[in-house]
């Protein structure tokens, strides 16, 4: 068997295909926002390396298996999906991320001020996953070509990085710093 060559040239000019075939600019909404999808996956990537607990690492490798979902979607338009038998995300990982939320909530002490980004080494990077979400989420919503299910998947997404990243620094005994505006 033959290996393939891992470039191929045909991106040279500045643009890409999506999945229909269709040549678009590298420079496009869609191909930016399925690009900073993918960046979300490599700092989700990233915090795994420092986070020990087994419930977190098979959710967080769950949520990296439904980027992969979600890219192939935004990587495709809205009318080609079913011809590719693209796979979907279901409601079930919604409700997955929901119950992770409203675990992880009964641990951390209730928020009773806005807190700043921070703490300990994994809670902070966990914050970037969360900001970053929240980057996919808004071009998402720009774009508009996406499934009801994958933006409200999106918008949980950065719910549950935020109580992550709480949990993460209660259990380093980090306190939450609080917000506190000059006045």
């Amino acid at each position: 068997m033959k290996k393939s060559k891992l470039y191929t040239r045909t991106g040279d000019k500045g643009e890409t295909s999506l999945v229909g075939g269709q040549r678009v600019s590298k420079a496009s909404a869609r191909i930016n926002l399925y690009g900073n999808l993918d960046e979300l996956n490599s700092y989700i990537g990233l915090s795994l390396c420092y986070i020990q607990e087994v419930r977190l690492k098979n959710t967080f490798k769950r949520i990296q298996d439904n980027i992969f979902v979600l890219g192939s979607n935004f990587a495709s338009l809205k009318e080609d999906r079913e011809n590719y038998n693209l796979p979907k995300l279901k409601e079930d990982e919604l409700i997955h991320l929901e119950e992770e939320i409203d675990y992880f909530d009964t641990i951390v002490d209730p928020l009773k001020y806005f807190i700043l980004p921070g703490g300990g080494v994994a809670a902070s990077h966990i914050h970037i996953c969360r900001t970053k979400s929240r980057e996919v989420e808004r071009q998402a919503v720009d774009l508009g070509d996406v499934e009801r299910i994958d933006l409200e998947y999106l918008n949980r997404l950065s719910d549950y990085f935020f109580i992550v990243a709480r949990f993460l620094n209660k259990i380093e005994n980090i306190k939450d710093v609080a917000w506190v505006p000059n006045k």
